[in-house]
């Protein structure tokens, strides 16, 4: 899912509550040297209820496409487009 092209980078700011189960994008920063990880603008599922986590605590997961899957990470879950449509690619 490739960042949306009408939000300009310097724009990119939340402005609604965060809730637990929401869908958004997260800057998940910039990729050191060598390092593989998640980088950049990526969606993200938010698994905590900030309402009873620490102020300005939130837990989040990156949403990713099948191709990044890796054997033997158990808390890789495939999600079908039939149960989330809008995440199709």
């Amino acid at each position: 899912m490739p960042f949306p092209h009408h939000i300009r980078r310097h724009q990119f700011t939340y402005r609604i509550k965060k809730e637990w189960g929401q869908l958004y994008w997260f800057n998940f920063g910039a990729p050191s040297s060598g390092q593989r990880t998640f980088a950049e603008q990526h969606p993200a599922l938010i698994i905590s209820n900030p309402s009873i986590t620490l102020r300005g605590t939130v837990l989040i997961i990156p949403v990713t496409g099948a191709e990044h899957r890796r054997p033997g990470y158990e808390f890789h879950v495939e999600i079908p487009k039939l149960e989330c449509p809008e995440l199709d690619k």
